[in-house]
């Protein structure tokens, strides 16, 4: 892998929060884990950002992991070559060690609170604490409702036709760009992207930085996860390391996938959420279903992506309520915070990995 590589494990999907942090704490790759605990504006993302720099100075690769709350702020950092990661444990994505002090054992970022400084803002802290909940959970709302209505159109617009073209398609792509390898295959998982306060994103940098080759495959009616299972099985079969990326607003459904051995990627790409790089291979699924049927629900099928699009604005909307009310958290607590010893675990943690 090569340095700068930004996942998520988490999303903020149609079926509430949605947690991949066991691909990471319970990966053979792991050798140590560290939890960090500790409220708002503690230095959580601030001690990961600290030694994740020191530790590229070092010549070490990262693996960043963002927080889906606020993709500016860090919720781990995993370095592959030591096979240690450090990783946020606080809601909502609680975590324990599995073996304290074996394999795993606690940071507690609160020891750098100056307690005594902040007794008297218990009332106004709850009452923020209350807001933010309850945008969250309105958000959720938004994003339930917006998962009724369904993902794409494939399941009315695809046919029997339409499904044997695709993986007849996919078995060329296959045969011609994924050759056996010998070896054993095994499948990752992290999301290339997250629905944030500031709508849809994806971190194409770290497709970009993992692979060279990209294919692109057309996604406006829901058919590429069709193509992206056979893929992913047969690459496995093949004897690569995959790596799966879900929708963060489906994540039973694969959007995107990488085989960074063959430095080959499969981006799906839709009009909200185009793929504007360089590609080798644009597979254009859309075009395979029939005239007349897309025709005659084309008026219903504007409809429903109309109120899709709202009601995922109305949850982006109350996202960015609830990151707003976490600002003022954050400004409450870190004039109280020993920042200067923040940074200090971070350089004593640096040294370690000398």
């Amino acid at each position: 892998m090569s340095a700068n590589i930004h996942y998520f494990l988490a999303a903020n999907s149609t079926n509430g929060f949605y947690s991949l942090y066991d691909e990471i704490t319970k990966s053979e790759d792991i050798k140590f884990l560290y939890i960090l605990k500790g409220g708002p504006g503690c230095g959580k993302s601030s001690f990961m950002k600290t030694l994740a720099n020191g530790l590229e100075k070092y010549g070490y690769d990262i693996e960043y992991i963002h927080c889906t709350a606020d993709p500016n702020s860090l919720d781990g950092i995993f370095v592959p070559e030591l096979g240690v990661a450090y990783l946020d444990g606080t809601f909502p994505h609680v975590l324990e060690p599995d073996y304290p002090g074996v394999n795993s054992t606690y940071l507690n970022m609160g020891d750098f609170y100056r307690t005594d400084e902040l007794a008297d803002k218990k009332d106004l802290v709850a009452a923020l604490r209350k807001d933010y909940k309850a945008f969250y959970a309105k958000a959720y709302d938004f994003l339930s409702a917006a998962g009724k209505i369904g993902y794409g159109a494939a399941d009315r617009l695809g046919s029997e036709s339409v499904f044997e073209t695709i993986k007849r398609r996919t078995n060329g792509i296959c045969s011609r760009e994924i050759p056996g390898s010998g070896k054993k295959g095994k499948i990752r998982r992290r999301f290339l992207g997250a629905f944030t306060y500031d709508g849809e994103i994806t971190r194409l940098d770290t497709v970009n930085n993992l692979c060279k080759r990209i294919c692109v495959i057309d996604n406006e009616f829901g058919f590429a996860p069709f193509m992206l299972q056979q893929i992913k099985e047969h690459a496995v079969a093949a004897g690569y390391t995959v790596i799966v990326s879900p929708s963060p607003l489906y994540p039973e459904k694969a959007e995107h996938l990488l085989i960074p051995e063959l430095s080959l990627a499969f981006i799906s790409a839709s009009s909200t959420k185009p793929y504007e790089g360089e590609y080798f291979k644009h597979v254009r699924l859309d075009a395979l279903v029939d005239k007349k049927l897309y025709h005659d629900l084309k008026c219903s099928l504007r409809e429903e992506k109309k109120l899709f699009t709202a009601l995922l604005e109305k949850a982006r909307q109350n996202l960015f309520s609830a990151k707003s009310i976490h600002r003022e958290l954050e400004a409450i607590y870190n004039p109280h915070v020993d920042f200067e010893g923040v940074y200090n675990l971070a350089n004593k943690h640096i040294d370690l990995y000398k």
